[in-house]
């Protein structure tokens, strides 16, 4: 994760803004919700039922999948995908903000949680937790690694979309790490120049054919939220990573055009996503068609909050939507004081980052049951960030839509 001071962070800011028109998607000319797709009760009875354009979507508030009253999907009309409208997220005709975690354990195959001896336990506390945060999105690991031997088993993410349904959170895939962190090989110069293009450190596929058939298999499933191609990205051939986000979400668009794309560079800490220049690097990245929404992260100066003026004082230019999708303050201990610390200091985040327009905010990071203090938080009874009259619900609650 980047250390870099606020000063860094809010330059990486600085495609965010009003003026963009989205040149690829529209508004639905009717996202008006049928009350008679509630009355189907098998997610083949629902999405048959096109007269009134029956899909089945996550709940609009979640519950325990486990719970015998709680409702695995819910049957509704309308557009069930998040869209980009100009620099604004929507859904079903009403603007769409999102407070939620990072989760990194919870596609287990590839990188699991130690404390639990199969997904299915570790999935029922994560949802559970999130569903009574009441909170709208999670950033998960979706690598290759997760994937089985072949690249194309698809079975424990799609565990992780069935809880994530049912809890009424909506998930961002991300496709790979620049880190070694719970994948394969080495992410460097050579790798964006052509290292990606063939199967790499074990894997089968390369990453683009991976990707695709991830992709594919995914696209008509509204429990995703958007797909984020890498985590952390950087390097100092700015032309080759240029080339290798225009070939990656171009495949990505071309193989689904119902979810969001993000690229996931970091927040400029190499030549290669710089943030120097006019255009820079960064914004050049950024601008690319297929790009939706602009990911940055804040885990410097924890006694400072990120403010809605020197957010908004950066701002400018793309205009798209842009989101926080990492930020963290660290733990020393587990006393009550340091808690409520942290507590208020990631409340005063949020705040400023929503503040400023921002349409999203994901804590760092969500790890049940938790060993050594750190940037880790969980559902544990003295945790502020979390339960239902926590930090995280009290911001989703904020931003969800009437």
């Amino acid at each position: 994760m980047s250390l870099r001071p606020l000063a860094a962070l809010l330059l990486a800011l600085s495609s965010c803004g009003t003026q963009y028109a989205d040149p690829v998607l529209a508004p639905a000319p009717d996202a008006g919700v049928s009350h008679e797709c509630a009355d189907w009760h098998t997610e083949s009875e629902c999405a048959g039922d096109t007269a009134h354009g029956c899909s089945v979507q996550p709940n609009e508030l979640g519950c325990h999948l486990k719970d015998p009253n709680c409702a695995p999907w819910q049957c509704a009309s309308g557009d069930p995908f998040v869209r980009r409208i100009g620099a604004s997220l929507m859904l079903r005709d009403q603007p769409f903000r999102f407070v939620g975690a990072n989760a990194w354990g919870v596609a287990w195959s590839g990188c699991s949680y130690g404390a639990f001896s199969n997904q299915d336990a570790a999935l029922e506390e994560v949802f559970a937790d999130l569903s009574d945060m009441r909170v709208q999105a999670l950033r998960i690991w979706a690598f290759q690694s997760f994937a089985g031997p072949a690249g194309n088993d698809y079975s424990t993410l799609e565990a992780v979309v069935r809880y994530a349904r049912a809890a009424g959170v909506r998930l961002i895939f991300v496709l790979e790490n620049m880190q070694d962190s719970c994948t394969k090989g080495t992410r460097n110069d050579s790798w964006f120049q052509s290292g990606y293009q063939q199967p790499y450190g074990g894997y089968a596929l390369s990453f683009p054919d991976y990707v695709q058939g991830l992709v594919a298999h995914f696209r008509n499933e509204s429990t995703v939220l958007g797909w984020e191609i890498m985590h952390e990205a950087g390097g100092g051939d700015a032309p080759a990573m240029l080339a290798f986000f225009t070939q990656m979400s171009t495949l990505v668009r071309k193989t689904d055009g119902n979810h969001l794309i993000i690229l996931g560079t970091n927040n400029g800490d190499t030549p290669g996503t710089s943030t120097d220049g006019s255009p820079s690097p960064f914004s050049t990245l950024q601008a690319l068609d297929t790009v939706d929404a602009v990911d940055t992260q804040d885990f410097g100066s924890p006694d400072t909050p990120v403010t809605a003026s020197e957010l908004t004082n950066m701002a400018q230019s793309q205009g798209k939507p842009c989101f926080v999708g990492a930020s963290a303050v660290s733990i020393s201990d587990t006393s009550a004081a340091v808690f409520s610390q942290r507590g208020s200091r990631v409340s005063a985040k949020i705040d400023g980052v929503l503040d400023a327009g921002f349409v999203g905010f994901l804590a760092y990071a969500y790890t049940p049951r938790w060993q050594t203090p750190g940037f880790d938080f969980d559902g544990r009874n003295e945790e502020p960030l979390s339960g239902p009259n926590g930090v995280l619900a009290s911001f989703a609650a904020r931003v969800r839509a009437p």
